[in-house]
């Protein structure tokens, strides 16, 4: 029987230590309830948060929302680059929860955001979060609670 560790526990056969980003990276995140107005238009965006370019995203990163209209998606992502790193497409026609990270896969998931922004270097800065209108414009106010969540990474 094969025993794998966590890089969030001690490896007692290695001696590797746990580490800290890890085992006990305190949590941070951006939580807002942003009212979003009738008529936002296909390619308006919302600046939802700022991380630093190492940050790790957590997959409990949540937008609940009312129904914007038929026909209207989002795609969120990194400003700085594609904008639709994250999530392409979420329907926003009718009420629900999404998660921010629905296009990111279980391989890349606990990646710091330059990698998942595409860069192949840390650009040791901030990445702006940003959610993009697609599809349609939107037919009704409504609103989109954000829960964007992450630790800083190494």
């Amino acid at each position: 029987m094969a025993t794998i560790y966590s890089a969030s526990v001690y490896n007692g056969s290695t001696g590797k230590a746990a580490r800290a980003i890890k085992a006990s990276a305190p949590h941070r995140g951006a939580t807002d309830n942003i009212a979003v107005p009738s008529g936002t238009a296909i390619n308006d965006q919302i600046i939802m948060a700022k991380v630093m370019s190492n940050a790790i995203l957590l997959p409990s990163s949540i937008l609940i929302n009312t129904a914007l209209g038929a026909s209207v998606t989002m795609d969120i992502g990194f400003l700085e680059k594609s904008a639709n790193e994250l999530a392409t497409g979420l329907a926003m026609n009718t009420a629900g929860q999404k998660s921010v990270l629905a296009g990111v896969s279980t391989a890349n998931t606990g990646k710091a955001a330059w990698e998942l922004a595409g860069y192949s270097a840390d650009p040791k800065g901030e990445l702006t979060i940003v959610a993009t209108i697609k599809g349609a414009a939107t037919a009704s106010a409504g609103n989109i609670f954000q829960q964007i969540e992450w630790v800083n990474g190494t």
